[in-house]
């Protein structure tokens, strides 16, 4: 029984430094990224959020330019069934506690992503990352379905903060 603990144990930290690790580099390069406003608008005249609903080429350019980034809003389990490449789970339902969500610099460009078109939980994170005070997040809306579709693979990596 003790050796599962001490395997678990194991397992537990080394997320801990492979979460962290990827944690400081996408910090070190999203912190120097500018963020255009002419790439969509984030804010009308009065300084309200807008949907920011983005396509597949917007996020995949972001994407490999690693100018973003890519929030999974699903569970745990569905993220480890497979997630776009780099991304965090961030589960929509435990944001406001994830460690890695709340030091991220709150003008750093964010974008979120679910199952499909259909799935609301995408806009749900958008949401409450924005009333987090996060300044620049957009929705990939064709999330996993569409990425797919597109001809690309899905990660299975094990990076997973809460």
């Amino acid at each position: 029984m003790g050796n599962i603990f001490y395997k678990m144990a194991i397992v537990v930290g080394v997320t801990f430094v492979i979460s962290t690790s990827y944690f400081y580099f996408f910090h070190s390069q999203l912190s120097s990224a500018q963020v255009s406003t002419s790439d969509v608008q984030v804010a009308d005249s009065k300084g309200a959020h807008l949907k920011t609903d983005i396509s597949f080429k917007k996020a995949y350019q972001w994407h490999q330019n690693q100018e973003a980034l890519f929030l999974d809003g699903r569970s745990m389990e569905e993220f480890y069934e497979g997630h776009i490449s780099g991304a965090i789970s961030a589960h929509h339902v435990t944001v406001h506690r994830n460690s890695i969500v709340l030091a991220l610099d709150r003008n750093a460009r964010i974008v979120t992503y679910c199952n499909n078109e259909k799935c609301p939980i995408s806009h749900m994170l958008r949401d409450k990352l924005v009333a987090m005070g996060f300044q620049h997040v957009f929705v990939y809306v064709g999330g996993i379905a569409d990425w797919r579709q597109q001809g690309h693979s899905l990660s299975r990596s094990m990076l997973y903060s809460q």
